[in-house]
Order: structure tokens, then sequence, then C-alpha cells
């Protein structure tokens, strides 16, 4: 534990085990893991979520609720999210078979899960969704989430008190993956109106500004249409290294939400 008086984890520091700690910062390169050899939790009066932070989420049952299913952190003060959109906190997922790294129990791709990784009863301070990042890679003391997403995708939310993660399954009809050369999923391409590179998982078409943009497989450059290109229901990128380069893209969503552009740990977009 680094800079233990002040209560900040940091510099490649891990906090991990159960029960009571004193209030605590997550900082760059900081990692929070509650839990020894498992699913845990930990309680705290206020923290703080930095930039570059990291928390290692453990799900053993996805169906189990906070602190049985899955890892939660507790406080009885405040937690601060200090974190931006350039410099997320990151929140990392780790799938457990039992004690051992592998797939959660009852997880199903098709469904919908909450689950909280963190309570304040002094409330949630400074969040905003592209301030923190879900990551389902092995990356950052992380070992993966190994269950299989169907395209489905993680996102944290906040629901009064609580910092949650929300698993949204994939719904045929609300997402189209870029198929750069029209044959294989990724690649370098020309994004248009009339280009036929977007994947609706049973065929491959045009694209339709009422989806969701899905960019994954090999990663290349997605060259926009000189006239632009709308995009009603955001873009998320799954693999990184992808460059958007050329005409405008306009996002016109009726919310944040619709509007928000996802980018994978390193990626660019």
């Amino acid at each position: 534990l680094a800079n233990a008086a002040l209560g900040t984890v940091s510099d490649a520091a891990t906090l991990s085990g159960n029960g009571p700690v004193g209030p605590r910062t997550v900082t760059a390169g900081g990692r929070l893991a509650p839990g020894l050899g498992g699913v845990g939790a930990l309680t705290t009066g206020n923290a703080t979520f930095g930039p570059g932070g990291n928390y290692t989420v453990q799900v053993a049952d996805a169906t189990g609720g906070a602190g049985v299913g899955g890892d939660v952190l507790s406080m009885s003060g405040s937690l601060t999210i200090a974190s931006t959109a350039a410099d997320p906190f990151n929140v990392n997922l780790w799938s457990l078979a039992g004690a051992a790294s592998g797939s959660a129990a009852n997880f199903a791709p098709g469904s919908s899960y909450t689950w909280t990784i963190a309570s304040a009863s002094g409330g949630v301070g400074g969040f905003a969704g592209d301030k923190v990042a879900s990551n389902t890679a092995a990356i950052n003391g992380s070992g993966g989430f190994a269950n299989a997403l169907a395209g489905g995708s993680f996102k944290a939310a906040l629901a009064g008190n609580d910092l949650n993660v929300v698993f949204t399954p994939f719904v045929p009809g609300t997402a189209l993956t870029w198929f750069g050369n029209g044959v294989a999923a990724g690649g370098s391409g020309t994004w248009s109106g009339l280009g036929i590179n977007w994947s609706s998982g049973t065929s491959v078409g045009t694209w339709a500004p009422a989806r969701t943009a899905v960019f994954n497989a090999t990663s290349g450059t997605v060259t926009v249409a000189g006239g632009g290109i709308a995009a009603n229901r955001g873009l998320q990128f799954e693999t990184s290294g992808y460059r958007v380069a050329g005409g405008a893209i306009t996002l016109g969503g009726t919310s944040a939400d619709a509007n928000a552009i996802s980018v994978a740990l390193a990626g660019t977009a």
C-alpha cells in the first residue's frame, strides 16, 4: 500500500482484503481489489476514484449479489469520482469459477445484469459515464472476463448512492458491425451512406443511422465520406488501434447515452 498515511493507493500498489479500511484515494497505477483469493467486501468512510486508478471487480456469480456474487466497496461517507473522460478510472472485470479464474456462474449473455460495485451512504459526486471505463480484458492486474458476451457490453452507471456495472445484451437490429472491405469484420474502408460494409449479423448492407456503429476484429482506418455521416446511437470501438478520418460524424441521438462513443483501453478513434 503506497502512501498509507495519506490514504492514497498509487504507483502500482494494491489494496486488497476484507473489512474496514481508512478513507482511500485510488490514483494512477493504484489498484483496489476487495477479497483475498475470491470475492470480497471492503468498507471505508470516504473514497475517491482518481484518473488512471483501478478497481479489480471479481465476479463469481452473476446473480449472487454485492459482496457474495461479486466484489463491493461500501462507504459510510461519500464517493468522489475525480477522473476525467480523457483519463478515466478503470473498473476491470475478472470472472471467477469458484475462487479461480474462469467463467462466472449464472451469466447468460442474452440477459441484463446490474452489479453494485460501490455504495456510499453519503452519496456519489462527480460521476459521468465517460469518467469510468469498464474493461473485460486481462489488464491492470485483472484476469479478464471469460464469459462469452455475444455482442453485449458493460458500462458504469449511477443509481442513487450506488455505482453499478450494467451489462446490456446485444439485441439484433440495434447495432451494425463494420466490415471495411465488405467481406470480413474490421479493417480499413470508406464509411458512406451507400457503402456495403455494415453487418447486421445475418447480412452485409449499407449504414443505417438509427443503429450503433461497432468496430471490432482487426483495426484499420475508417475514412468518412466527404459529405459526412449521421450516427444516432453512438459508436463502439471494441478493438484498439482504429483511426477515423475524413468527413464529419454527426451524433444525432436524443440523449448523452445514445450519443456515447466507447473506446477500448488504449484505443485510437
